[in-house]
């Protein structure tokens, strides 16, 4: 049997560790990731790590293919260069994967390790590092390995603790720690804390002047897309100088008035978990205020603590008297329905927090039990919505091929699902090839990653089409972003009628599947 880990001894190969393997490998797939943090001194480290490892492999004349990344993600599912590299693995193109240390390759959980390890076992692929050799068919090694798995998420964990121990210590310091400030600060790397941007500047005091003369928050992002201001988050000066997108809502105006950071303090921990689809982690949740950390910070304040008051009690105003409330009717009604039975669900104003809400589940089955999906505050199915507006809004924007009738869509759709049928029986000529010895395995992974990004493109490019087609005859993409855009213009403005909002937004959703289990809540939102 062949030990799992391969002894090894000096040699004079530029000072190298050189091991003596009894075992044939000629096709090797590099790896190197290093998370993400001081990135110019991780790309330093990475170039280093990827000089020895290839001079690993012409010492032992090895042919070699690199898979690069730089992430923080321990899982799987978001290191797509792994994701590449089990694939190839699975498809047995390499006789051995090559790293710097055997934790490169997984400090995910128990889960992502054993996949990893199936999928090595399973092709008898064995992993190289320059001083061990690890062969997970040997069952006598196979402790070693789990021991040093175990160790490896032990210190991944003990990294994330510092990382955040670290952004607690920055916070209660005063300085910024939460990714994107709100307009119109920016970050200064140097200082760790908030510098004004003095072009945004003007146009945040205009915010507010414009508020307290007694404009609603959607005029005032009217005003501002009207002027060209560029909206949060949007980088000014774009490539093709485009200023006439409208893109500020009353939501942006919103968050900007009400945000204590103007105030000049720093918040850390509001929320816990991840809200990331394809992330195991906890459901992205907001935590009590008194388990905050809010602390002074070391920027300058914008606004002043009566100012905020007037604020939030302007705002608190208009809720109480707004139309809607009065009328009893809400945006989205009759749009938003159960996850769980289907059932259509009702919004009501809540007289204890002066908030509108979506209620619970009153649907009972055929016995007598009663759905389980309970409700939620309106202002979250809001801000989810506006999440999937602006994906889908994208989306539509990305598509090349542009139609005047269905009949011509159908077309289009058909071909082009005739080309992926072609495309795909590709993979078959290329094994023959390979099997009449034509193609060796570095050709076969050349033309198939060719293949298969072809594929991926076309079904793409169907996905598109398909969604072009929707349930309105004649409906172009052009048209659907019109009336976005009349939606997004009105639909969460206080003096709005609801009919009409509802009207607009019928004109490009068919329904919206709501649930909550417990604090986990999520929409799906199906487009026209």
């Amino acid at each position: 049997m062949i030990s799992s880990i391969i002894r090894v001894q000096n040699m004079s190969f530029g000072g190298h560790y050189v091991m003596e393997p009894n075992f044939e490998i000629k096709d090797v797939a590099i790896y190197l990731r290093k998370s993400r943090g001081e990135l110019n001194d991780e790309r330093d480290d990475l170039a280093k790590h990827e000089a020895e490892l290839i001079d690993l492999t012409r010492i032992y004349n090895w042919r070699f293919t690199i898979y690069k990344e730089i992430g923080s993600s321990a899982s799987i599912d978001d290191r797509p260069e792994m994701v590449l590299l089990l694939q190839d693995v699975e498809n047995d193109l390499f006789d051995a994967v090559l790293v710097m240390d055997y934790d490169r390759l997984s400090r995910g959980d128990l889960e992502d390790q054993g996949r990893i390890r199936r999928i090595l076992k399973n092709t008898d692929t064995k992993v190289i590092t320059p001083t061990k050799v690890y062969d997970f068919n040997n069952e006598e090694a196979e402790l070693i390995n789990d021991i040093e798995g175990v160790f490896s998420r032990h210190e991944y964990r003990m990294i994330k603790k510092r990382l955040n121990r670290g952004k607690k210590r920055g916070a209660k310091s005063g300085n910024w720690t939460n990714g994107k400030p709100p307009y119109p600060y920016v970050y200064n790397p140097l200082t760790k804390t908030l510098d004004v941007d003095p072009i945004r500047l003007p146009f945040y005091e205009l915010i507010k002047k414009r508020f307290f003369e007694g404009i609603p928050c959607y005029r005032i992002s009217w005003e501002l897309n009207s002027m060209g201001v560029e909206p949060p988050g949007k980088p000014r000066g774009r490539k093709d100088g485009s200023t006439s997108t409208p893109a500020w809502s009353e939501n942006a105006v919103y968050r900007i008035l009400t945000s204590e950071v103007h105030l000049g303090y720093v918040i850390y921990g509001k929320t816990s978990g991840s809200g990331h689809k394809n992330k195991r982690t906890a459901p992205l949740t907001e935590k009590p205020e008194e388990e905050w950390i809010k602390e002074r910070g070391n920027h300058s304040v914008l606004k002043s603590e009566a100012e905020h008051a007037e604020i939030i009690a302007t705002l608190s105003r208009r809720k109480l008297v707004s139309t809607t409330a009065r009328r009893m009717a809400y945006p989205l009604s009759g749009l938003v329905k159960c996850g769980m039975c289907g059932y259509t669900l009702a919004f009501t104003f809540k007289t204890s927090n002066k908030k509108v809400s979506l209620k619970t589940c009153q649907h009972h089955d055929p016995i007598g039990n009663r759905c389980r999906n309970s409700g939620v505050g309106a202002d979250i199915i809001y801000s989810l919505l506006d999440h999937y507006i602006a994906d889908y809004e994208e989306r539509l924007r990305g598509v090349e091929v542009a139609v005047d009738t269905d009949t011509d869509l159908k077309m289009l759709i058909e071909a082009k699902e005739n080309e992926i049928v072609q495309l795909k029986n590709g993979f078959d000529r290329i094994t023959d090839l390979y099997i009449m010895g034509t193609l060796n395995k570095e050709q076969i992974k050349v033309k198939t990653d060719d293949l298969t990004a072809q594929i991926q493109r076309k079904q793409s490019e169907l996905k598109e089409l398909l969604a072009t087609l929707g349930h309105v005859e004649g409906l172009t993409n052009e048209q659907r972003l019109q009336r976005i855009n009349e939606f997004k213009q009105v639909w969460k403005a206080e003096s709005a009628d609801p009919e009409q909002v509802n009207g607009l937004a019928r004109s490009f959703i068919d329904r919206i599947s709501y649930t909550r289990d417990g604090n986990d809540i999520g929409i799906d939102v199906r487009f026209i």
